[in-house]
């Protein structure tokens, strides 16, 4: 009696791997490890349309993820790594571990609230993220870059008691003459923003198209507009059903200052 072949099925992470994989040959080991670990994480979370639930995204979006076409925001990233709950194999954990160590960053530097800390001097941190006035880049530090000291109620003439702020820097100049290169931006963190808030006007902190920029909002009927101080840069057209994958608001500017200009 011959010996029947045993032939293992692949796994749905290892058909999606498959399936997938022929996009990555032209991209950077980077981008094609982080296509790679959300191809996966899609499948153990229990598949395209649990994990398009799951971060928020529609289903086009996940595609281009996984195809490498577009990269994920930082919260949607958090998101499915929170949901896929340390379950990852160790062949993916390798694959992932500079994106990993890039989410753990981020939750470092989640900003405590100021409830609670007392009255007198509040320390708020200073992180080593710079919310470009330009094109947009991100830079994530491990921990505080040190502190920004101030009166407590001085800060409670701009936000409230229970707030969650943190300090940033800018970088570039199409938010001059009101928000110049190197200034710091004290910032109160918050998920999105009403309508009623943006038509307030304001300075925002917010990702577009997978970068960290510090811009004004507008809407104008059934469009996002995005808007520079600087006359030089042209405002972007963001249509309402682009927001959702395009733009998303982490806070608002309620001061800013910086050196002067023979100083810097």
């Amino acid at each position: 009696m011959s010996a029947k072949k045993i032939e293992q099925k692949p796994s749905p992470e290892d058909r999606a791997v498959s399936r997938f994989s022929s996009y990555w040959g032209s991209l950077d080991p980077d981008q094609a490890g982080l296509a790679r670990f959300v191809t996966i994480a899609v499948e153990k979370v229990g598949g395209r349309g649990k994990a398009c639930e799951i971060m928020g995204v529609s289903p086009v979006t996940l595609d281009n993820y996984r195809q490498g076409r577009t990269q994920p925001k930082a919260l949607e990233l958090m998101k499915l790594l929170a949901a896929e709950a340390g379950r990852i194999s160790a062949e993916s954990d390798v694959a992932i571990e500079p994106i990993a160590r890039q989410l753990q960053e981020l939750k470092k530097s989640s900003l405590p609230s100021l409830e609670g800390l007392g009255d007198g001097v509040v320390k708020i941190p200073r992180f080593d993220i710079q919310a470009s006035a330009g094109s947009g880049q991100l830079v994530a530090a491990e921990e505080a870059d040190g502190y920004f000291a101030v009166d407590r109620q001085w800060l409670s003439r701009y936000v409230s008691r229970s707030a969650t702020v943190g300090v940033i820097e800018a970088s570039g100049d199409s938010m001059s003459p009101t928000i110049r290169n190197r200034d710091l931006l004290l910032v109160e963190v918050r998920e999105g923003a009403t309508a009623e808030e943006i038509m307030r006007g304001g300075i925002y902190v917010l990702t577009l198209d997978g970068g960290l920029v510090v811009k004004r909002l507008q809407l104008d009927r059934d469009t996002l507009l995005v808007l520079s101080d600087n006359a030089a840069y042209p405002p972007i057209r963001v249509g309402a059903d682009e927001v959702a994958d395009r733009v998303h608001i982490h806070g608002i500017v309620f001061w800013t200052g910086g050196a002067l200009e023979t100083h810097r």
